[in-house]
């Protein structure tokens, strides 16, 4: 198949010339700067997501040991005789048992065996044995927690269990450490949904604000676009204002003076 430009105007030759040269020239770089666009987004949404779920484990971790540290006053004022050591953990069991935080946080707190001391919601399990609980993949989370609290700084446990007033599990991601004077384990936890919902919210944001970014790009270089072709109509006419036709019409004028030149020769 064979294409010719004959026929086509001077000004329509510019014109496409122009519009060849510039997606020629535009759309790779266009392509290139919308995939590093995309890229960086989702790399942002990756970070973000990491950094949120680090900042719940730096947080988990502070309400604690905050915990901790007020269990850690009752028991020096019963060594120092002012309470009862049963009196100093019944008043760490209403502390406890007391404490929210956020949205949905709360501190729990078993005996190293199992048994449950107190529990923001969930009055029932109070003084019940939890040792062999396990979530629906079957996990000791009980025995799994008291392990982890045992490390040094305490640790963390991944595992199913439902959340206050609900009996459905959700995965669920706590922080535990071991208070040895009462023999106790104190943890608290975040369900990944919630983390997980707050992670799609700003992925909703940030895609919103890169499709904008898309619709700003494209846009604008349509609008480049448009100007440059207008420019290329108007230099256009201004040379072909001064030149006085269009090239095929020079050309035109050219053959037929050369004809009449040659006529006139051969007619002397």
């Amino acid at each position: 198949m064979n294409f010719s430009l004959k026929g086509v105007s001077f000004k329509a030759k510019i014109i496409l010339l122009v519009l060849v040269s510039c997606f020629c020239l535009g759309a790779p770089t266009g392509f290139l700067a919308l995939t590093k666009f995309i890229s960086s987004n989702d790399y942002f949404m990756e970070m973000y997501r990491v950094t949120l779920f680090n900042d719940f484990d730096a947080n988990a971790k502070s309400q604690v040991e905050q915990a901790v540290s007020v269990l850690q006053r009752l028991y020096d004022r019963s060594q120092k005789g002012e309470i009862t050591l049963d009196e100093a953990k019944k008043q760490g069991a209403d502390i406890i048992r007391n404490i929210h935080f956020g949205t949905s946080g709360y501190i729990w707190a078993d005996t190293l065996e199992g048994v449950n001391v107190a529990m923001l919601g969930k009055a029932d399990i109070e003084g019940k044995n939890r040792i062999n609980a396990q979530d629906k993949k079957g996990k000791y989370l009980i025995q799994e927690i008291n392990k982890n609290a045992q490390q040094p700084g305490g640790g963390y446990t991944d595992y199913w269990f439902p959340k206050p007033g609900n009996d459905t599990p959700l995965q669920k991601r706590s922080y535990s450490l071991y208070f040895k004077p009462f023999n106790w384990v104190l943890g608290t936890g975040n369900y990944v949904d919630d983390l997980e919902a707050l992670v799609l919210k700003a992925n909703v944001k940030s895609r919103k604000f890169l499709f904008d970014g898309i619709y700003l790009i494209v846009g604008v270089s349509i609008f480049i676009l448009i100007l440059v072709c207008l420019l290329a109509i108007f230099a256009t006419k201004y040379l072909i204002g001064h030149i006085g036709a269009e090239p095929v019409e020079l050309e035109s004028i050219a053959d037929r003076k050369s004809t009449r030149l040659n006529s006139s020769h051969l007619v002397i």
